[in-house]
């Protein structure tokens, strides 16, 4: 299953080498960055979409972010291209902030690349069984 990689300590383990930061994330935070892009492409979140994960993930910088993410129009597609000169841009100054919202989007970037190959394998197996029903 897509989630189950990103509840695996193993994978923030052999990625986060040293990072207790990783350590304090919360499993419902965790299943909460996977449900929501599940539900659809992160790349096709709309503005709303990316406000409700900010509040979901960052309430206490949900005031900060709210108008920059209106007034630059940022989609689920700008979301995952935020790097740390962004965050300062839309008025996040805190190193410690920025790190810990680099690290979500990082996990949310993952997480789009798994579904992805997912659906690249779905979609072979798919195209595998049918050649196995044609032959018989």
């Amino acid at each position: 299953s897509h989630i189950i990689l990103l509840h695996s300590p193993h994978f923030f383990c052999c990625n986060s080498p040293g990072n207790h930061k990783v350590a304090k994330l919360h499993l419902g935070r965790l299943q909460f960055l996977g449900i929501m892009s599940e539900l659809h492409p992160v790349s096709s979140w709309s503005v709303e979409e990316v406000l409700e994960w900010i509040q979901e993930q960052h309430p206490g910088l949900m005031e900060i972010l709210y108008k920059g993410i209106i007034k630059h129009d940022i989609s689920g597609r700008a979301l995952l291209r935020l790097r740390e000169h962004h965050l300062q841009l839309l008025g996040v100054e805190d190193d410690e902030q920025q790190q810990e919202i680099l690290q979500d989007l990082l996990l949310l970037r993952v997480q789009e690349e798994i579904n992805e190959l997912n659906d690249i394998c779905s979609a072979s197996s798919d195209i595998s069984d049918t050649k196995l029903q044609n032959l018989n």
